[in-house]
């Protein structure tokens, strides 16, 4: 390194210590945006299947509901098979 000047002394590594830091920071940046992502769709998923079991269980109500319906009054059945809701 005797025949070197400012340039390969200071500003050469300068710019390689800074390339590496940034190849490194956006390296740091991509596996944390992942991870975020990552969380948010476990997360969106996690409140769609709570959704999904409350709508399953209003919808198995209802069904328990037609069920005696249908049971106690036959009429109910022709209703249903005639898709007229007044006489419910």
């Amino acid at each position: 390194m005797l025949g070197l000047k400012l340039k390969g002394k200071i500003i050469l590594p300068t710019i390689g210590i800074t390339a590496l830091l940034a190849v490194v920071l956006v390296a740091f940046a991509i596996v944390q945006f992942s991870s975020y992502t990552e969380r948010l769709i476990d997360e969106r998923m996690d409140v769609n299947a709570n959704i999904l079991r409350a709508r399953f269980a209003d919808v198995g109500a209802d069904t328990n509901l037609a069920a005696a319906g249908a049971a106690a009054d036959p009429g109910i059945v022709q209703a249903i098979q005639e898709r007229d809701t007044k006489k419910w």
